[in-house]
């Protein structure tokens, strides 16, 4: 497997639509809850939920049995979800007028993806 950091247009926060993956997650739409640039994989908030079976830990008042989690999804199944579109879509990157700033552009609307601060 490959641990070279790729570049990876999404960020924490952002929402994504899934193109692939389980028959119940397609066509989802979620928050980005981590990225994990090393791997390519993102974790979405709601999707990939899998079965884990935990033992029960008496002193640290855990308890056991089945619990649901969230798995990485690969960055290639999801797509950034434009809210003023309302569809996935793909996103260009634009320097702003004094070239210090960059940010993330819908490719059809034109609309800012980046949060200002």
């Amino acid at each position: 497997m490959e641990t070279t950091k790729k570049k990876i247009k999404i960020k924490k926060g952002d929402m994504v639509t899934v193109l692939t993956g389980k028959k119940q997650d397609r066509g989802k739409i979620g928050k980005v809850l981590r990225v994990y640039p090393k791997k390519g994989r993102i974790l979405v908030e709601g999707i990939n939920i899998a079965k884990k079976s935990m033992k029960a830990d008496p002193q640290k008042n855990k308890q056991g049995g089945i619990q649901h989690e969230e798995m990485p999804l690969h960055i290639s199944n999801v797509k950034i979800y434009c809210s003023k579109c309302n569809k996935p879509v793909k996103i260009k990157m634009k320097f702003s007028t004094d070239g210090k700033r960059k940010f993330r552009i819908c490719n059809k609307c034109g609309e800012i993806l980046d949060k200002t601060k």
